[in-house]
């Protein structure tokens, strides 16, 4: 079972608990830093209230990643007696994980940069995740430590990868897929902003 010794007060979602672990990956300069990637770009300039960060959306979609886990194992529980699929304490600690690293490449301003005007390619590539998660940085580091370097960017970096076949597609799924915790996190946050 996780241990939730520290809680963040989010305005989406309220309290949010976090593990020692995931505290550490949040303190770590490379997550820091995301404190000031605004979510919306200059949508601010518009909207005088729209000030949230890449930084609260990390959080918010390990926590909404941890909301589908006890969704799907309550239905898992209720359905079929606990007998099929759901997710164990270790598989929501890599996930959760995961949720939390998930936007640690963006950049500033990145989607007009990445997207519309093509200079750089996307944060989302496997060069630009294997360089955060090096040795080099503070959370490459962290993360190797704990030892789930290679499960999370198997989750996150593109499926040609060896560490994409390391594991489940429905872990990617909860993080990256249809309908996903990034997903129902920004919609929420960016509509409340």
């Amino acid at each position: 079972m996780l241990k939730f010794d520290n809680i963040v007060r989010d305005p989406v979602h309220g309290d949010i608990p976090l593990t020692a672990e995931e505290l550490q990956i949040l303190d770590t300069p490379e997550m820091q830093r995301l404190r000031n990637v605004r979510q919306l770009g200059a949508a601010y300039l518009v909207y005088p209230g729209a000030h949230h960060s890449r930084f609260e959306h990390s959080i918010g979609t390990a926590h909404l990643v941890s909301r589908l886990v006890t969704a799907i194992n309550a239905v898992r529980d209720g359905e079929s007696g606990g007998r099929h699929g759901g997710y164990d304490p270790h598989e929501l600690r890599i996930i959760r994980l995961a949720a939390l690293v998930h936007d640690s490449t963006h950049l500033p301003f990145g989607h007009n940069i990445e997207d519309q005007t093509g200079l750089l390619p996307r944060h989302d590539n496997l060069d630009r995740f294997q360089t955060m998660f090096s040795d080099q940085t503070d959370l490459g580091a962290a993360l190797a430590r704990m030892g789930v370097r290679d499960e999370i960017l198997g989750i996150l970096a593109p499926k040609e990868t060896p560490e994409a076949n390391a594991v489940p597609n429905h872990w990617r799924g909860l993080v990256s897929g249809t309908i996903d915790a990034d997903m129902l996190d920004y919609l929420a946050r960016d509509a409340m902003f």
